[in-house]
């Protein structure tokens, strides 16, 4: 499920917003009422409302829009509750002052715009003593290990729980935390109603990366680089994966190039499927896996690719009539490598490499004829 953030400065424009909402399926809806000029009523809000929501009031140390008092602010949070709205966002440190009533779900949230910070399991552990029917951890990545270590303690929690990390190294954990269990993640509206650093739309999560698809059955690729927001990669394999039924799921992964081999290790937790390699990345990622694997015949021109992945793609575009197109393109470019897989300079015989059951490193022809530049 994926619960869509609301933010407006007049009522009827909650309203006018959370009815568009409905009418794209939208199946929860956080109506985040600090973003209100006027004191919120919650009451005209929650009233004929079209879909189930859940209502923030979020203060300004959260990077909230609230201007008035904290004991007006828990007062809204109260008159929600009252109210009967499906869910109410309540901070961890307050979360004790209001208790529960009615049939209000809470979530009980921690946000830090900063950092990831080391202690994530004491903070988790401490939010469970608050009443939670939901806990919520977002943290901000410095760095693309960070969201392994928050998908980590999302897979071991124990209570229902969304956690992922803002800024541009968190979209990855922003799609994956289904795949690790989380009920729901959060979607902006649009891309100019940004309510976090990274958010992706609404028509994003939904559309182009399939969250309500993904399960933990899931494969998972993506193209690494840095930048890798122009990339229209994910785009185009998701889209074949959509055409053939292919249960697998490709994301952008920004990775600097001082941090892309302690970012690949970090990744194989996660298990990842198979990457495509662009800029800056091509030779270091080839060094990385050399230095891994110590393969004897590394100059592979045609990488090998995730074979489902692979059988995916090619069906997708023998639909579309681009095969030919590929076979006269004359060379081969940036391919989707799998962990454990080699990429090789831009000349060479077209094999790769391969382990032989008695651990030996063997040659082998690549079969990944059909493969796409990211």
């Amino acid at each position: 499920m994926i619960c869509v953030s609301l933010g407006r400065s007049r009522h009827s424009g909650f309203q006018e917003g959370h009815q568009a909402l409905a009418e794209q399926k939208a199946e929860l809806v956080e109506l985040r009422v600090d973003w209100l000029r006027k004191r919120p009523d919650v009451t005209r809000l929650l009233k004929d409302r079209p879909t189930p929501v859940v209502v923030t009031c979020r203060r300004p140390e959260d990077q909230g829009r609230w201007s008035g008092d904290e004991e007006t602010r828990q007062a809204v949070l109260r008159e929600a509750i009252i109210g009967g709205a499906e869910y109410v966002d309540l901070e961890w440190d307050i979360a004790k002052s209001i208790p529960r009533f009615g049939k209000t779900k809470r979530i009980v949230s921690y946000h830090n715009f900063n950092e990831t910070p080391i202690e994530l399991y004491d903070i988790y552990s401490k939010m469970t003593q608050c009443n939670p029917d939901i806990i919520k951890i977002v943290t901000m990545a410095k760095t693309p290990a960070d969201n392994v270590r928050v998908l980590e303690m999302l897979r071991a929690a124990d209570v229902p729980t969304v956690a992922f990390c803002m800024g541009e190294f968190g979209t990855i954990s922003r799609i994956l935390c289904g795949k690790m269990g989380a009920p729901f993640t959060y979607a902006g509206f649009s891309s100019s109603r940004e309510m976090a650093p990274g958010q992706l739309t609404y028509a994003e999560v939904r559309n182009l990366y399939r969250f309500n698809h993904i399960t933990d059955q899931t494969k998972i690729f993506g193209v690494i680089g840095d930048p890798i927001g122009h990339s229209l990669s994910p785009f185009l394999h998701n889209l074949a994966f959509r055409k053939v039924g292919f249960d697998g799921v490709y994301l952008p992964l920004k990775i600097p190039a001082e941090l892309l081999e302690s970012s690949l290790e970090e990744y194989k937790r996660l298990g990842i499927s198979g990457y495509s390699v662009t800029i800056p990345h091509r030779k270091r990622y080839w060094i990385w896996w050399i230095s891994r694997t110590r393969c004897p015949t590394p100059s592979a021109r045609e990488y090998p690719v995730h074979q489902g992945w692979n059988l995916a793609c090619h069906q997708y575009r023998l639909r579309r009539g681009r095969r030919n197109r590929h076979r006269s393109s004359g060379s081969q470019s940036t391919d989707s490598l799998g962990p454990g897989q080699s990429p090789g300079p831009d000349s060479g015989s077209g094999r790769s490499c391969s382990s032989s059951r008695d651990g030996a490193q063997e040659p082998r022809r690549s079969g990944g004829r059909d493969q796409q530049n990211p």
